[in-house]
């Protein structure tokens, strides 16, 4: 199981990500597309208003978002009702910046048991 399952995260689920274009979003982008998510990758540029209506117009369950953006995610998590969860995926947030729990993706991830290390995963995809 990947810490994303531990979040609750299930095939069909609608996620959305606001975060720059470093390793930690890429990563959550393919994690997202194995596990057979809709990841909706919101643009930097738009207005709180727009954030919200996209979150909420497509019933997202998890918010990932880089610290960055933490003042915009408080602006905008007021107004969206469907959302379970907000992970940081580039480490923790002090308190004082969110109004909302955030939870800490990487330490999340270091904490899940790994499935495969090694060479373990060029056996696993042979026997396929």
């Amino acid at each position: 199981m990947h810490a994303m399952t531990e979040l609750g995260v299930r095939p069909g689920d609608r996620i959305a990500t606001l975060a720059w274009n470093k390793n930690g979003h890429l990563e959550i982008y393919y994690v997202l597309a194995c596990i057979g998510v809709i990841c909706h990758t919101i643009n930097l540029g738009r207005h709180p208003d727009q954030i919200a209506f996209i979150i909420n117009d497509n019933e997202v369950t998890h918010l990932f978002f880089d610290t960055t953006f933490a003042p915009l995610i408080n602006a905008v998590s007021a107004r969206s009702s469907s959302v379970q969860g907000c992970y940081n995926p580039t480490g923790p947030i002090p308190v004082q910046l969110m109004e909302n729990p955030v939870n800490d993706y990487e330490t999340r991830l270091r904490e899940s048991p790994r499935l495969m290390t090694g060479r373990n995963w060029m056996r696993t995809r042979q026997r396929r």
